[in-house]
C-alpha cells in the first residue's frame, strides 16, 4: 500500500491571505496508544523487549552502555529503562560537553562513541515503531480515521510522533496530504512532524542505502528523502537508513533546514486558524519551543480562536490554561467530542471539567467557550437553577404561612 502523498515542487512555510487552514489538530502519543503504540515513557522499554525477541536482533551494546553510565539509578534487570525522548536528548547534551571539554584522555564518552550509539537507538526505535506497520495495527486506527475522515481538505495535522498511524488513517480515507504547505494548491491537507518521522531520511552515505533511497524513496524538497510505501519492505532487505528522528531539544529542533521549515509552517497554522484542537499531547516541559509556538493560539494574540484538548488527564485543563492560554475548551472523551462539528453553539457543547459549573445557553459564545479549572469556576445560575431558586423561595413562603 503506497501512502496518498503528493510530493510538490513549490512549498511554502506559511500560508498565503484568505488561504489559511480552517482547522489545526495537534497530536501526541495519546493518538497511538489507542492502537497499540507506546508513550514516550514506555517506548524505549518496549523496543528492547521486541528486540530481544526478535529473530535478528538489533546490536544495542552502546545503548546499553549508555544506560548504564547516564542513568546509574536504573536497573535493567528490573526492566527500567529511561524515556526515549530524554535518551535522545541526553545524548546530544554529551555531544556538546564532549566539544567543551577538549581532546583530554580518561573519558569514554567522545563525539565519534555518542555517535554510534546514537545510530543504534535511533535504529531501534524506527524499526520497532515500523513493526506496527501491519494490518492488525490498521484495524485498531478507527478512531484516527473517524478524526480525518471529517476534515478532507484545509487542514493542518501536525503530530509529534514518529509512528505513520495518522498516514495511514489518511490514506485508508483517500485523503491526499503533502508534508509542507504547497503553493500550488492550498486546500491540500498538511501533515506536519516537528520531531522527524520513521520514513523521512537523510541523504545516505553508504553505496547500498544511496541506491535504495534513489530507487525506492522520493525526494522532498532536494533536502531529505521520503519512503512513501505503508510497509517495512527495506528492512526484509538489510537497509538501515539514515532516519530524521529528533529529541524535543529547542536547539536541535531547528538545526535541520527542513524541520526549521516544519516549525515555521506550525507556528503560522496556529496563528491563522480559527479552530484548534490538541488530541493526547500533554504538552512536555522539556517541548519548550512547542510551548512557544501553541502560545500564539491564545491572547492576545486572538480572543475568538476556539481552543481545545482532549485528554483523559483531568490536570492538564490547568496545565494548558496556565501555559497558553485560559480559554481552553477541556474534554475527556475522544469519540464523542471529536465527532461534533467545530462550527457546532458552544452551548450545545460539554466541554466542563468534573465539578465546573453548569453553563447557561443565554451566555454569549465568547464566555461559553472559557472551561476554567473548577477552584476558580464562577457560580453563575442557569435558567434551570433560576427557577429552581424561585420554586423554592415559594414553598419557603407557602410553609411560613401555614405554621402561622
Amino acid at each position: 500500500m503506497r501512502f496518498s502523498y503528493k510530493n510538490i515542487s513549490e512549498a511554502g512555510t506559511r500560508f498565503a491571505k484568505g488561504h489559511s487552514p480552517k482547522h489545526v489538530f495537534v497530536f501526541g502519543a495519546g493518538l497511538s496508544v489507542p492502537a497499540g503504540a507506546p508513550s514516550a515513557t514506555h517506548l524505549l522499554k518496549r523496543a528492547i523487549l521486541w528486540n530481544l525477541a526478535a529473530r535478528k536482533s538489533i546490536n544495542t551494546n552502546l545503548v546499553d552502555s549508555f544506560c548504564d553510565y547516564f542513568y546509574p539509578s536504573l536497573t535493567r534487570a528490573k526492566a527500567e529503562f529511561p524515556d526515549a525522548e530524554d535518551m535522545l536528548g541526553l545524548m546530544d547534551a554529551a555531544q556538546e560537553y564532549d566539544s567543551i571539554r577538549g581532546r583530554g584522555r580518561g573519558y569514554k564518552w567522545r563525539a565519534g562513541y555518542l555517535l554510534d550509539a546514537r545510530r543504534q537507538l535511533v535504529r531501534l526505535l524506527g524499526e520497532f515503531l515500523w513493526s506496527f506497520q501491519n494490518e492488525g495495527t490498521f484495524k485498531k486506527i478507527l478512531f484516527i480515521r473517524n478524526v480525518v475522515r471529517k476534515y478532507p481538505s484545509n487542514t493542518v495535522f501536525v503530530t509529534f510522533n514518529y509512528d505513520l498511524l495518522l498516514e495511514t488513517a489518511l490514506t485508508q480515507e483517500n485523503i491526499e496530504f503533502s508534508y509542507a504547505v504547497d503553493k500550488n494548491n492550498s486546500s491540500r491537507n498538511v501533515v506536519l512532524k516537528p520531531h522527524g518521522s520513521i520514513n523521512w531520511f537523510d541523504p545516505a552515505e553508504h553505496t547500498k542505502a544511496k541506491k535504495w533511497q534513489q530507487e525506492k524513496c522520493v525526494e522532498f524538497l532536494k533536502r531529505i528523502w521520503i519512503f512513501t510505501e505503508a510497509y517495512p519492505t527495506f528492512l526484509n532487505d538489510g537497509i538501515n537508513p539514515p532516519y530524521i528522528l529528533i529529541a524535543p531539544t529547542p536547539h536541535k529542533q531547528i538545526e535541520l533546514e527542513f524541520l526549521k521549515r516544519q516549525w515555521t509552517s506550525f507556528s503560522s497554522s496556529i496563528h491563522s486558524c480559527p479552530n484548534i484542537t490538541i488530541v493526547g499531547y500533554s504538552l512536555p516541559a522539556a517541548d519548550r519551543l512547542a510551548r512557544i509556538v501553541l502560545r500564539r493560539g491564545g491572547s492576545p494574540h486572538n480572543t475568538k480562536r476556539r481552543i481545545t484538548v482532549i485528554d483523559p488527564n483531568p490536570d492538564l485543563a490547568e496545565h494548558y490554561q496556565k501555559n497558553i492560554s485560559p480559554r481552553i475548551n477541556y474534554a475527556q472523551d475522544y469519540s464523542k467530542t471529536i465527532s461534533r462539528s467545530p462550527t457546532a453553539s458552544p452551548a450545545c457543547m460539554d466541554w466542563r471539567l468534573p465539578g465546573c459549573a453548569a453553563r447557561s445557553p443565554r451566555r454569549s459564545p465568547r464566555s461559553a467557550s472559557c472551561c476554567r479549572a473548577p477552584e476558580a469556576a464562577p457560580v453563575r445560575r442557569g435558567p434551570c437553577s433560576r427557577r429552581q431558586a424561585l420554586g423554592a423561595r415559594s414553598s419557603d413562603r407557602n410553609w411560613a404561612s401555614r405554621r402561622a
